[in-house]
C-alpha cells in the first residue's frame, strides 16, 4: 500500500532507470496461482512444474513472476550462474544466480539495472508498508545470517483466513486481520501478513535486529 509511509530510507544504487514494460497484474495472479497455504506445511504443493525448484526457493519464486508478467530476461555471456545477468533457461534449467540467489538478485536490480528504488520499511511491526503491487521485500531475520529471504507484494487487504502450522497462529491474529500481504516460498505462505516473520519471533533479541527493505518499481 505504496501511500501508507512517508518516511523511508533511499538505499545507495546506480541511478534509476525506466522499468520496462511490466504487467503488475501478471505478476501478481502468477503469484498467487503458484504459492499455497498447506495445512500441513507441505511445500511445493503448488509449484510450476516447468521449474526446477530449490531448498531455498524464494528468489526463484520471485523470478518466475517477475518474468510472467514481462520483465526482460538478460543472458549475453558464455558463463553460466555469471551475477550480471538474470535468465532461466527452460531447455537446459541453467539459470544466471540472480534468478535464485537474494544476494544476486539484489546486485543485478540494484546495480546492474536499477529499475527501482530501494526503501527500507520505518517499523517491522506496521500493518502497511510503502509497497505496491508486484514491489519485492527482502528480509534481514536478525539472526546474523544477513539479507536472506524474498517475497511479492500481492496487494492489501483482508488476510487469507488460515492457520500457520509452524506456529498456531491466524494470519487475521495480526494488525486487525489486514494489511498488506504477500506470496512466497521456502515456507510457502500466500494472502500472508507482509511481517508475518516478525509477528510470530518470540526472542526479542532477534525482533530487535530484523529489518526490511523493498524493491519500489519505477512505473
Amino acid at each position: 500500500m505504496a501511500a501508507a509511509f512517508s518516511a523511508t530510507l533511499s538505499l545507495s544504487g546506480t541511478a534509476a532507470a525506466a522499468t520496462p514494460s511490466v504487467d503488475w497484474g501478471k505478476v501478481v495472479a502468477y503469484a498467487h496461482k503458484y504459492a499455497c497455504n498447506t495445512a500441513s506445511g507441505a511445500n511445493g504443493k503448488c509449484y510450476n512444474s516447468a521449474y526446477l525448484s530449490f531448498g531455498a526457493d524464494c528468489t526463484n519464486f520471485v523470478s518466475q513472476a517477475l518474468y510472467a508478467g514481462g520483465m526482460p530476461m538478460e543472458r549475453h555471456s558464455t558463463i553460466e550462474y555469471w551475477k550480471s545477468e538474470w535468465f532461466y533457461d527452460k531447455s537446459n534449467d541453467k539459470h544466471a544466480k540472480a534468478w535464485t540467489s537474494v544476494q544476486y538478485f539484489q546486485d543485478y536490480f540494484k546495480n546492474a539495472k536499477s529499475y527501482g528504488t530501494w526503501i527500507r520499511a520505518s517499523s517491522m511491526g506496521a500493518q502497511y508498508t510503502p509497497a505496491a503491487r508486484g514491489d519485492i521485500y527482502m528480509y534481514n531475520w536478525g539472526r546474523g545470517e544477513g539479507w536472506s529471504h524474498l517475497a511479492i507484494e500481492t496487494g492489501f487487504g483482508q488476510f487469507a483466513d488460515f492457520v500457520d502450522h509452524s506456529t498456531g497462529r491466524r494470519y487475521r491474529s495480526v494488525t486487525s486481520g489486514s494489511g498488506d500481504y504477500i506470496s512466497q516460498h521456502v515456507t510457502d505462505r500466500d494472502y500472508s501478513p507482509w511481517n508475518w516473520g516478525y509477528q510470530t519471533e518470540t526472542n526479542p533479541k532477534y525482533r530487535r535486529a530484523m529489518d526490511t527493505i523493498i524493491l519500489h518499481w519505477n512505473r
